[in-house]
């Protein structure tokens, strides 16, 4: 299979990983450097001017280490990608190892964007009031985003998550050939608001791949004081959530689930958890899984028709599903999507 994947990029694909900071000095400075060269690329699409702020330049290891915890799942997958064709960019949830800047930048970007109907967007620069308005509204966030990543319930703000699905499908859509986007969520993210929604100007170019959870038997809900990602693989299903398995397609390490009945409604895939300290959890079958979809997605030779690929794509994820029974069906088989992803012929509706 290794040597079937062995394939150059046809298209750009960012796999942007939400967590709690930057696992490693190389993460640290690629991460803000490739996020930069997006951001400064949708200023010029926005006619704004190139950004004032800039990177951190000294990596402080994070005081939660799950960041870590997600590279290190990543390591067999980054065997795929020895050119590393695929953008891995970290994106810290709180202000900790000097993300004031990033975060900053990410949600100023955020407000001009919410206010693209005050101008014309796109073909004319925003006012200086909108400017100065949309700085003001993104120090008011960040003054609210915690200093570091301590506890298993970190809480972020609304206005960073949409900022960053914006950003991703703007760079993505002004590519050419148009770029696509995954957002790995390998926890609950805990909010203010609850009712975060990506509706992109357009047609969205990704989709986010969140970690089921781990609480044995849960099926996959709403909890009443968190934005549950892993909820929206029901229908529209605008996630792709991951179910922790073994190679026999058994669900393993108290995994959350999805119920039996509620399978063919679902945008769901099953990977394995582990890592090689031991620990097994969804938080570690996440990434690989958004990993191998973004490397398929990337090295794809059919095109992509910008308006129907995430239809697209849950088609290929609902189709390429094993013949094990029940929960097991969801076990990712990785031939069968391949045989889906490089198709040949005419694909040019993905179906």
């Amino acid at each position: 299979m290794r040597a079937k994947l062995q394939r150059p990029a046809v298209r750009k694909v960012r796999l942007f990983i939400l967590d709690s900071g930057w696992p490693n000095p190389s993460a640290y400075k690629n991460s803000q450097n490739d996020l930069f060269e997006l951001l400064n690329s949708i200023r010029a699409k926005w006619l704004l001017p190139r950004s004032n702020r800039h990177a951190g330049v000294s990596f402080k290891e994070p005081v939660n280490d799950h960041c870590k915890k997600v590279e290190s799942s990543l390591e067999g997958m980054y065997e795929l990608d020895p050119l590393r064709q695929i953008k891995v960019i970290y994106v810290p949830m709180t202000r900790e190892q000097n993300a004031d800047s990033i975060l900053s930048e990410i949600l100023f970007l955020h407000f001009i964007y919410q206010n693209r109907y005050l101008f014309d967007f796109r073909l004319a620069a925003p006012s200086l009031e909108i400017i100065a308005e949309a700085e003001k509204d993104a120090k008011a966030v960040l003054d609210r985003l915690p200093g570091d990543a301590k506890g298993e319930e970190v809480k972020t703000d609304a206005a960073l998550l949409s900022g960053l699905y914006e950003i991703a499908n703007e760079g993505a859509g002004g590519e050419s050939p148009a770029g696509i986007f995954f957002v790995n969520e390998s926890w609950t993210v805990y909010t203010d608001t609850l009712d975060f929604n990506f509706a992109p100007e357009g047609y969205p170019r990704g989709i986010a791949v969140a970690a089921a959870g781990n609480v044995p038997g849960l099926v996959v809900k709403i909890e009443k004081s968190a934005l549950d990602f892993a909820q929206r693989c029901l229908p529209p299903q605008q996630v792709v959530t991951v179910v922790n398995m073994d190679s026999s397609g058994t669900q393993q390490c108290e995994t959350s689930i999805v119920r039996d009945d509620k399978l063919t409604d679902t945008l769901a895939i099953g990977y394995d958890g582990h890592i090689s300290n031991g620990e097994c959890a969804t938080s570690f079958a996440s990434p690989r899984a958004a990993f191998f979809l973004s490397f398929l997605e990337a090295t794809r030779t059919c095109s992509s028709d910008r308006t129907t690929w995430l239809l697209g794509l849950q088609k290929r994820l609902l189709r390429s599903r094993s013949s094990k029974p029940k929960l097991g069906s969801l076990l990712l088989d990785p031939e069968n999507l391949m045989k889906l992803s490089y198709k040949e012929g005419d694909c040019g509706q993905d179906n």
